[in-house]
């Protein structure tokens, strides 16, 4: 086993160049941190690089494709969607067999939501119309994709039901939609005004409701006020994203957490990244100075600590010597003791490891 080589990420940046957004891509650059967007397109050059995505978005993924198949009454029964389910989960599981061989342990099921979104299917189902009477008078788009380039946008919507030249716009959400405040989350209020903006960019028709369903099946409505300041919003954005490329300008726009970084799906390469050091899982960086056993590499960070990483003789490495003082990255290693203060590590079930050119 080799670990996966991630690109020189200077040299990398003349590559990327952003032309469209997606709503929630929108909305994260304002409410999250828009240098992970800019990481994210980089990545995307490079997709053996990138790192599994979060259990709960694949989670989220495959109710989409639920609620999709089921509104279109490919599943009607709980022990059809239960296997299109496990189907579905196990498919997942074994992409990231394949692609992260570090990677020993992985289960993404979650038995919770998966009967919570089976509940809300069966909704569906029974409340499905007729299709002699859904073809004349209703018309149900499922995972449609809306292409807006003209003004900066693209993306799929989760469901859109269109009658007498009116739409309703259904965002369908598998986590948290409400925030510590009781208010719906600014991200999803975002994502469903720039849909509405994409419906009537392309005349589909006059929106009349916008919607998140909840894993609960609970409907949640957001009123119509903000879609066309955002779409206004969209070409400024690309526009300043590529300049802040171009400048290499990135201090300006990273939003440094430790709750949005020790979770960011490009921590492996970002440079601004800040570790809680109470969090079970660390991301360590650093050139391979030692290697003191098959077991241990002993790492120097860009602080010039060293970090002790140990557990490696789990790994089949090729030529294991061969990364002396070749650049590695950790992910998802953990403190050899709970209570330790330390930089002694260890790999686990979760970690994933990648050379740094």
């Amino acid at each position: 086993m080799k670990f996966e080589q991630i690109p020189n990420i200077d040299k990398a940046w003349d590559s990327v160049s952003i032309e469209t957004l997606s709503p929630s891509t929108f909305s994260w650059i304002h409410n999250g941190c828009a240098y992970q967007v800019l990481l994210n397109r980089l990545l995307n050059a490079h997709p053996s690089c990138q790192l599994p995505p979060h259990k709960n978005t694949t989670i989220g993924t495959i109710v989409h494709k639920i609620y999709e198949l089921t509104t279109k009454g490919q599943l009607c029964s709980f022990a059809e969607m239960r296997d299109k389910w496990e189907e579905m989960i196990k498919i997942e599981e074994d992409k990231l067999a394949i692609k992260y061989p570090t990677l020993k342990s992985i289960n993404l099921n979650d038995y919770d939501k998966r009967n919570k979104a089976i509940k809300y299917a069966l909704w569906i189902t029974k409340n499905r119309k007729p299709k002699v009477e859904e073809s004349s008078n209703v018309s149900v788009l499922s995972e449609k994709y809306l292409d807006c380039k003209e003004i900066g946008l693209k993306g799929v919507a989760d469901k859109l039901v269109i009658a007498n030249g009116e739409i309703s716009i259904i965002d369908y959400k598998s986590g948290q939609v409400f925030d510590k405040d009781g208010n719906i989350k600014k991200e999803y209020i975002t994502q469903l005004h720039l849909y509405a903006a994409m419906c009537e960019h392309l005349q589909l028709g006059k929106i009349s409701r916008l919607a998140l369903i909840d894993i609960n099946g609970e409907e949640i409505f957001v009123d119509q006020e903000l879609k066309r300041k955002l779409c206004n919003n969209v070409s400024a954005t690309i526009e300043h994203l590529n300049d802040i490329i171009l400048r290499r300008a990135f201090e300006e726009v990273v939003k440094v957490d430790s709750s949005i970084c020790s979770k960011c799906d490009c921590r492996h390469i970002c440079q601004y990244r800040l570790e809680n050091e109470e969090d079970y899982y660390h991301t360590i960086v650093g050139t391979v100075v030692e290697q003191p056993s098959t077991n241990m590499y002993v790492v120097t960070d860009d602080s010039s600590i060293n970090r002790y990483i140990s557990g490696l003789d789990q790994y089949s490495i090729d030529n294991a010597s061969g990364y002396f003082k070749k650049r590695l990255v950790f992910i998802n290693v953990v403190k050899s003791s709970p209570n330790s203060e330390d930089s002694a590590y260890k790999v686990c079930d979760s970690s994933i490891i990648f050379e740094q050119l």
